[in-house]
């Protein structure tokens, strides 16, 4: 009788802590509020940043994770178009700098951004072969928890006009939910 009880207690306490791990630790995304550019050229509905000056914001309310649950860690995902010039070629991969503020806290973030697509070609590719990539985080929590919002911006970067594959070119759509960036967490 004490050990028929014990295992329906043990099998209880198990049942709870599976439950626990597959409905409390899957991946989520937070996907922005708001999306805002600056001095950026569009070319099909992606925003390029091109020249210095250009840059794009993300803002994202972190009250609004899922179920408020906070989360163990907190890493933006990125998709962007990666290429190495105006009507650039194809399969070019660049590491991109991303501001990430809240809290009263700023910190860079660096995401490397890799395309799939092969083989690196300079010709222009009318578009097929930019679609890149990345991550990065995770995000320092003082920035997060507790924080009534979350900024990400990414301005162009100089670096990239000296670059030994040619100008890098990236490009953002900044529709909030394109998936261009959100942040990703384990809930």
């Amino acid at each position: 009788m004490i050990r028929k009880r014990f295992l329906s207690i043990a099998t209880f306490v198990l049942s709870l802590l599976l439950f626990d791990a597959v409905v409390f630790a899957t991946p989520a995304v937070l996907e922005p509020n708001t999306c805002e550019t600056k001095n950026i050229q569009t070319n099909q509905g992606w925003y390029w940043l091109r020249t210095e000056g250009d840059s794009v914001r993300w803002v994202f309310n972190p009250l609004e994770m899922s179920g408020g649950i906070v989360p163990k860690s907190l890493f933006l995902m990125v998709h962007a178009k990666v290429t190495n010039g105006l009507e650039g070629g194809s399969g070019y991969e660049t590491t991109l700098n991303f501001k990430v503020s809240g809290n009263g806290i700023t910190k860079l973030v660096k995401v490397r951004l890799h395309n799939p697509f092969r083989p690196v070609d300079p010709e222009p590719s009318g578009g097929i072969g930019y679609d890149a990539y990345g991550w990065g985080g995770p995000i320092l929590d003082r920035i997060w928890q507790g924080a009534e919002k979350i900024v990400v911006e990414m301005e162009y970067m100089p670096k990239w006009q000296y670059s030994p594959k040619g100008n890098i070119q990236v490009a953002f759509d900044t529709n909030p939910k394109s998936n261009s960036l959100n942040l990703g967490y384990m809930r």
